[in-house]
């Protein structure tokens, strides 16, 4: 999956996703998240648009009621 997300046109943002993720004590909302990554800074109010970027991360990521969770 990280192969997948290196050769991407996302791999920085996946990237900032992933390790903002991997280090909160608990789950974060898309909103949330927003304020951990400094580019998606201006989509707080886009959450089908955050949900989307999630979604090039590969299987390492799951939303479930606006709550972004590691798979595994």
């Amino acid at each position: 999956m990280m192969k997948q997300i290196r050769n991407s046109d996302y791999t920085n943002i996946c990237n900032q996703i992933l390790a903002s993720i991997a280090i909160v004590y608990r789950p974060v909302t898309l909103t949330e998240l927003t304020s951990l990554i400094d580019v998606l800074e201006d989509m707080s109010d886009d959450t089908e648009a955050i949900r989307e970027i999630i979604g090039f991360c590969g299987s390492f990521l799951t939303v479930r009621k606006d709550t972004i969770y590691f798979v595994h």
